[in-house]
């Protein structure tokens, strides 16, 4: 069930009972099934930041261009575009 509703600057985040965005730890990739693959729209940015402190976690550093394009990457991405990766620099604010 969701209740809660988080206003992002890019779109309106449902949580389930229970859950806030700083308690979420997780990020969903898709898998080979194609339906599971979302538009970055779609992705949290709670979502991204996740992904995004489990590739600086696993890689220890790594620079913020390479970071973007490994948490595309996990998202189904082939590549950062110039419209994504404002949103992959939102995400990881405070991170890197």
């Amino acid at each position: 069930t969701t209740s809660q509703g988080t206003g992002e600057e890019r779109q309106l985040v449902f949580w389930p009972d229970g859950v806030t965005p700083e308690s979420y730890t997780i990020y969903r990739v898709p898998t080979e099934d194609k339906k599971t693959k979302r538009a970055l729209d779609e992705i949290p940015a709670q979502e991204i930041a996740n992904a995004e402190r489990a590739i600086l976690r696993s890689l220890q550093s790594v620079p913020e261009e390479t970071l973007y394009l490994e948490t595309a990457k996990r998202f189904g991405f082939a590549r950062v575009t110039a419209t994504q990766r404002p949103v992959f620099v939102e995400a990881g604010k405070g991170l890197v």
